[in-house]
């Protein structure tokens, strides 16, 4: 597609990207696309086709602080991965939009998870590109899988949750051949609003699982969790 004024985007908040992407993926596709649902599906998609056969979402994130990548926001994605995947559509697919590197990182760690969504990028300009994961995915996890990186990579491909304890233990124990102790005590170790685990593994490593008052486990994320300290929130 070739930009022109009328294709970029007016404004920078979530919002303003998804009104955006609906009008820019409706010409895309040659239909036009609304919010809408059907009984049977998880939630409202921000693009759907009225014979309900294309089926897609906006996404506008951007990296941390403009160098690292965005955990809470991959779960994001990999859970708007998994709704997508659960529906009956010709067509499925996620648009991104603000920074590529965010897509382009997903899709190189978990591209794997993939059947039928299309990811597309939509420049400022309009323009539309799609992309694709690189045949070797999942680069991060390569290699001999620690445990630790398989309760991480466990929480990712399961939404970010939350999810029951069972449930994440279950999706570690088929990544690997570890003791179901050595798995629970990483289920409470990576935990970083559980202050007896920061006394009883002191070492200094990073914690990204959230644990709920109901008892069940989501990706942490500082913005809606708030600052932990040896376990003890702080702001």
């Amino acid at each position: 597609m070739d930009g022109n004024d009328g294709k970029k985007i007016s404004g920078t908040s979530p919002r303003d990207f998804e009104e955006f992407a609906r009008r820019i993926m409706s010409e895309y596709f040659g239909v036009e696309l609304k919010p809408r649902k059907k009984p049977s599906w998880p939630k409202t998609f921000d693009m759907v086709s009225p014979d309900y056969r294309i089926v897609g979402d906006a996404k506008y994130y951007t990296m941390v602080r403009g160098k690292r990548p965005p955990p809470a926001k991959f779960a994001n994605i990999s859970q708007g991965v998994l709704f997508l995947e659960s529906i009956d559509a010709d067509v499925k697919f996620l648009a991104f939009g603000n920074d590529i590197r965010v897509p382009i990182e997903w899709l190189k760690r978990y591209g794997y998870l993939l059947k039928a969504v299309k990811f597309y990028f939509i420049h400022t300009d309009g323009r539309v590109e799609e992309l694709k994961p690189p045949k070797n995915t999942n680069s991060r996890f390569s290699g001999r899988l620690t445990c630790r990186k398989a309760v991480e990579k466990a929480i990712i491909e399961l939404g970010g949750g939350p999810v029951t304890a069972e449930e994440l233990f279950s999706k570690v124990r088929e990544m690997g051949d570890w003791s179901d102790d050595t798995i629970w005590q990483h289920l409470i170790w990576l935990v970083v609003n559980l202050p007896p685990a920061y006394k009883h593994w002191p070492r200094k490593v990073r914690r990204f699982l959230f644990l709920r008052e109901d008892g069940r486990y989501e990706l942490y994320d500082p913005s809606k969790h708030g600052i932990y300290h040896d376990g003890t929130r702080v702001s």
